[in-house]
């Protein structure tokens, strides 16, 4: 192997020496200035991106904390309105029922007045039958004859009795 003949080691060192020179010289030169460009721009892209996202994690929070605090006053305006519309209708079922009430109360007046002067009709015509009744009975009974005055003194006080 000629590689490993020790009378050629000063040629191969020569040109282990230039050849490495020449490959340091082309990397510094040209390699390493786009290697450490391409780095450096990857950096501040890294670092423009993470600027922008922090910048975009601000703005959603504060999207955030707005949607929630409209999601509120929302819920507040909704709240409020129900609230508004119980009021409302427990009032206007007040007020139904205080007519309802009022109508039925006069309802029912009407209806006692009514019934007492029916009662008063029925006893007056139950008194003039009574009063009929008796006169017959006493003529049939006893062969005598009432006065409808007098007959209906009786009958009166009969029905205070009773």
């Amino acid at each position: 192997m000629p590689q490993l003949d020790y009378t050629t080691f000063a040629s191969q060192l020569f040109w282990l020496a230039i050849s490495f020179t020449v490959l340091y010289l082309f990397m510094q030169r040209y390699v390493l200035p786009r290697m450490t460009s391409v780095l450096q721009g990857r950096r501040e892209r890294i670092a423009n991106d993470l600027e922008k996202a922090e910048q975009l994690k601000q703005e959603a929070e504060a999207l955030n904390a707005d949607y929630i605090s409209s999601i509120n006053k929302v819920r507040g305006e909704a709240n409020a309105l129900i609230a508004k519309a119980v009021a409302d209708s427990k009032d206007n079922a007040e007020a139904r029922f205080s007519k309802l009430e009022k109508e039925l109360s006069e309802k029912a007046q009407k209806a006692e007045k009514d019934l007492i002067t029916a009662r008063k009709k029925v006893v007056e015509e139950i008194s003039d039958v009574a009063s009929a009744l008796a006169r017959d009975i006493v003529k049939q009974v006893a062969d005598l004859k009432v006065s409808a005055k007098d007959a209906d003194k009786v009958v009166q006080q009969l029905a205070k009795k009773a």
